[in-house]
């Protein structure tokens, strides 16, 4: 497994003391003796990282799955999709604290296709009529 920086790719450094780092993505605080040659550190815990990061995939794709099956309704790929998306942006500023720009969906795919759910979509052209 090759070693490197997960913000920037750059190479790990390992110091021969502790020092107190912040992590770049939970701004949790604690000694470590590896940084990238950049100084970006990453708080690992006591797992492996590659594990936290299986498990918070998990539950992000969890809410992302829970988010389309509240909705119910056909399949329609743009509104999984939106839905997704914006149960990411939501992930992650819940659990990493990194807020993202997040503009507002009006789908323009709802006369393409037959089993578009209409006013219950959140997308809908329709649903903003209404507001």
């Amino acid at each position: 497994m090759k070693e490197e920086c997960l913000i920037c790719k750059a190479p790990l450094e390992y110091l021969s003391e502790d020092v107190e780092m912040e992590c770049e993505l939970c701004h949790k605080k604690e000694a470590s003796k590896t940084r990238c040659v950049n100084g970006h550190y990453v708080f690992t815990g006591s797992t492996p990282l590659g594990v936290e990061n299986f498990a918070l995939s998990h539950k992000m794709t969890a809410s992302a799955l829970n988010a389309i099956g509240e909705i119910g309704g056909p399949r329609c790929c743009k509104r999984d999709s939106y839905l997704s998306i914006l149960q990411a942006v939501k992930f992650v500023k819940e659990h990493l604290g990194i807020r993202m720009k997040q503009s507002e969906i009006i789908c323009s795919y709802s006369g393409r296709n037959n089993q578009c759910i209409g006013q219950r979509c959140p997308f809908s052209p329709l649903q903003k009529t209404k507001e």
